[in-house]
């Protein structure tokens, strides 16, 4: 005869993989759709849609039928978009999205029923679950007193218990935030490549790209007093100006790190440069050169170097971009 309480053990162990998993309240799975976004992320974890896979980073988006896999070191967690529910996958797995129990979840359950990480939150949790289950599921009188002892004292598994609840929510309202942060802004951003869209910045704006009327337009104490502080930039072949400011505004420490060395030797530096680059077809830089006021011309060199590291986005066709940049020592 099964002991009683291993028979209890196993019947609820049972009972929660029955209800954790109704397809019935499953989306429909859109090809490409936007269906989930990567909050965590460690190790080697790649997502392969239509035979083509791709390395995810943490932000990145993914579509109900991306198949995502993970290497020895890879662990990924993404909060789908219809149900706010994180899936985590764990190592050495390979899972499409659509099919993770978390798809088919109801809006808001809780992530240790439908997670595939089991050594993550979700395995520790069915770990206390049967342990509890087992204490108290009636294995003899002793077992009782044992757990009715002590009316005044918390059980210690459910106080831990409670507490990783309540920071596992605070987790993830913080992660909802920056997630509905991030739509906000990818949409501002859209908006502005629409309205720019096949449209060049004018001399006047190259010049003065602070003036009224000119993207990035604003205090001048704080955009053009800080070293590396510039505009926009002029580009040749209708490439929307935003996107090449972005990828000069993630390398601005490099070209400030130049500027930095200049001022070792003369503190009092400031000025104004010009840098010309030829984007190619690949996205990389090709050609660069750099002209401007004297007392910067010590750091012409390094500037040169950092701009042939820069890598935009593919451009059908050989680009010039010319992109000012100016340096104070205030």
């Amino acid at each position: 005869m099964i002991p009683m309480r291993v028979f209890f053990l196993v019947f609820a162990i049972v009972l929660c993989a029955c209800g954790s998993h109704d397809t019935s309240s499953a989306p429909a799975i859109v090809p490409g759709a936007p269906a989930g976004d990567v909050t965590e992320i460690s190790g080697d974890v790649h997502a392969t849609r239509d035979g083509k896979p791709r390395a995810l980073a943490k932000g990145d988006v993914v579509s109900g039928d991306d198949v995502i896999a993970t290497g020895a070191d890879g662990r990924v967690t993404i909060v789908l978009r219809h149900n706010q529910v994180p899936w985590s996958l764990g190592p050495n797995k390979e899972k499409k999205v659509g099919d993770s129990a978390a798809w088919a979840a109801a809006k808001g359950a809780a992530p240790e029923g439908v997670s595939d990480d089991k050594s993550g939150a979700a395995g520790r949790h069915a770990e206390r679950s049967a342990a509890d289950t087992t204490q108290t599921s009636g294995g003899g009188s002793g077992s009782a007193v044992a757990a009715g002892s002590g009316s005044g004292s918390a059980n210690p598994n459910e106080e831990a218990e409670r507490l990783e609840a309540e920071e596992k929510l605070a987790q993830l309202q913080k992660e909802r935030s920056d997630m509905e942060a991030r739509e906000e802004e990818a949409k501002a951003a859209a908006e502005r490549v629409e309205r720019k869209k096949g449209v060049t910045i004018s001399k006047e704006c190259l010049d003065n790209p602070l003036a009224k009327g000119c993207e990035g337009g604003g205090d001048e104490r704080n955009d053009m007093q800080k070293p590396g502080g510039g505009g926009n930039g002029d580009v040749e072949g209708g490439i929307d100006p935003a996107v090449i400011r972005r990828v000069f505004q993630a390398r601005a420490g490099s070209f400030k790190a130049c500027f930095v060395q200049v001022l070792k030797t003369n503190p009092k530096a400031s000025g104004k440069i010009k840098l010309r680059i030829t984007i190619g077809t690949d996205g990389k830089v090709s050609q660069a050169e750099v002209d401007g006021d004297d007392a910067l011309a010590p750091m012409f060199d390094c500037v040169i170097a950092q701009a042939k590291k820069l890598v935009f986005p593919k451009p059908e066709s050989e680009l010039k971009v010319s992109y000012p940049f100016v340096f104070s020592a205030q």
